[in-house]
């Protein structure tokens, strides 16, 4: 009877081993990870200028400034460059050169978690590999 329990366990205990191997878990989209900020670009935008074709120039609409902000992030072997817009002229030194980083990092989207604010969200609008051999 000890036998045959001894066996059942090591069988049920093969089929539990081969099902966890043959369904890995899937590897999450968004997940934080830590980064190096490599570089900071950053440009004033003007809004969209209206033609005012001779008119009074008092009747033209404002226009406003805003500022862009490109910050490049180095993951591993991987530069993603996220666009961060706001009608501010700052940008948190969390995002000053060869800084470490930790940030949630999703398909199109980084997510910055600061404190005492709601966070900062930027667009990914690129990304490209290195050259990890070569930075060795």
């Amino acid at each position: 009877m000890k036998r045959l329990l001894r066996a059942a366990l090591l069988l049920l205990s093969l089929i539990a081993a081969t099902a966890v191997s043959a369904f890995p878990a899937k590897k999450k989209l968004d997940q934080y990870v830590d980064g190096t900020v490599v570089n900071v670009q950053s440009q004033t935008v003007q809004s969209a200028e209206y033609s005012t074709a001779g008119s009074n120039q008092s009747d033209a609409p404002l226009t406003s400034n805003y500022y862009e902000y490109d910050v490049s992030i180095r993951v591993g072997c991987m530069i993603y460059v996220g666009r961060y817009l706001t009608p501010f002229h700052y940008l948190p030194s969390l995002f000053d050169a060869d800084h470490n980083i930790n940030f949630r990092l999703t398909k199109r989207v980084m997510y910055f978690d600061l404190p005492d604010t709601a966070g900062i969200r930027m667009a990914i609008i690129h990304r490209r590999n290195m050259d990890c051999a070569a930075a060795r």
